[in-house]
């Protein structure tokens, strides 16, 4: 793979230089931060070693860090002002709820394709964003292209951890797979799309408590073009990222659940009817998440009720009924173990 830190960036005028147009914008690189100063400088490297025949311009959000991202940013503008437009704003609007940093970037965007990197994350291919303009250019049906990616630590070590390989080539896959498998389809760094193709999904962005999913579910409906190549990088556990500060605490991620669990439940009012049915298998995954959680925390009986709520969404009947025996019998273990406190 290749090692960011080892890119030698062009200058503004190199970089333009191939540019067959260079007063009209085809792509717009959007990447929301905040406090991410030990990531934003390879994320942007990723952005600038990009290597197209088309204008591009990036777009970067930043939520009024406190460290010393917004400076990194600002020293990049001023070595490339035509095609670095940063947004900076005075106080963080995320905390005050409500706000959702990608789709107020995107709004800003002149392009007619998105290229989405959040902070942490970076580019490792030079011909990633040429590689997917492509496709959708030749396929004006398909509105979403992702790729596979790579995953570190904050530290920069790999892990075993992958996203779901779809395929062992570029190919089209199927809608569903993105309710039919635990996880994420696709690292947030691999999503282009058309930009018209995300104003259905600004309502639910709004208030979901994460967007990756519902731009997948929504953004995807004409099909999904996936390429097997690893042309990004998803920080793990990053300092600063969503994930360090909200996933890993079981209350915080019971309270994220059950916004997804009300966002879905919107979702499946703008679905089709035949993509709409899906949308089960993912709450499915959801209330075991909560069900583990309930765990975490000693409340069986909450876990019990968790895991009954999944049963509509499993596609195994065999599978759920070992889960809801193990449940029950760590219940019962609880009890016992409560019952025996209570007599010293």
């Amino acid at each position: 793979m290749l090692d960011i830190k080892t890119v030698k960036l062009k200058t503004e005028e190199e970089i333009m230089s191939s540019w067959v147009d260079k007063e009209s914008v085809i792509v717009s690189v959007v990447c929301a931060t905040f406090n991410q100063e030990l990531y934003i400088e390879d994320a942007i490297t990723g952005f600038l070693m990009q290597e197209t025949y088309f204008a591009f311009e990036i777009i970067i959000h930043d939520d009024a860090s406190t460290d010393n991202t917004a400076n990194i940013v600002r020293k990049y503008q001023k070595r490339y002002p035509k095609i670095i437009k940063p947004i900076f704003q005075k106080e963080n609007q995320f905390s005050k709820g409500g706000f959702k940093p990608t789709p107020y970037a995107t709004s800003f965007a002149k392009g007619e394709f998105i290229a989405l990197c959040e902070g942490d994350d970076f580019w490792v291919d030079a011909s990633k964003i040429n590689s997917q303009l492509v496709y959708l250019q030749k396929n004006s049906n398909v509105d979403l292209c992702i790729h596979d990616a790579t995953i570190i630590n904050g530290n920069g070590d790999f892990l075993p951890k992958s996203f779901h390989s779809h395929s062992t080539k570029p190919a089209l896959i199927d809608y569903s797979l993105m309710y039919t498998q635990n996880g994420q389809l696709a690292a947030t760094a691999s999503y282009f799309f058309r930009k018209s193709s995300l104003n259905k999904a600004i309502p639910i962005l709004k208030n979901a408590p994460v967007g990756d999913f519902f731009i997948e579910a929504i953004v995807g409906l004409n099909g999904i073009f996936y390429i097997p190549d690893k042309m990004s990088v998803y920080r793990y556990e990053a300092l600063g990222s969503w994930t360090e500060k909200t996933f890993l605490v079981a209350d915080k991620r019971l309270i994220h659940n059950y916004k997804m669990l009300e966002s879905l439940d919107e979702l499946i009012n703008i679905l089709p009817r035949k993509e709409a049915e899906l949308v089960k298998f993912k709450k499915h995954f959801i209330h075991v998440g909560n069900m583990n959680m309930y765990i975490v925390k000693n409340e069986i009986l909450n876990s019990i009720k968790s895991y009954l709520r999944s049963l509509k969404g499993s596609e195994s009947v065999k599978s759920n009924l070992i889960n809801f025996l193990i449940v029950v019998r760590l219940y019962r273990f609880f009890r016992i173990i409560k019952k025996s406190l209570s007599k010293f």
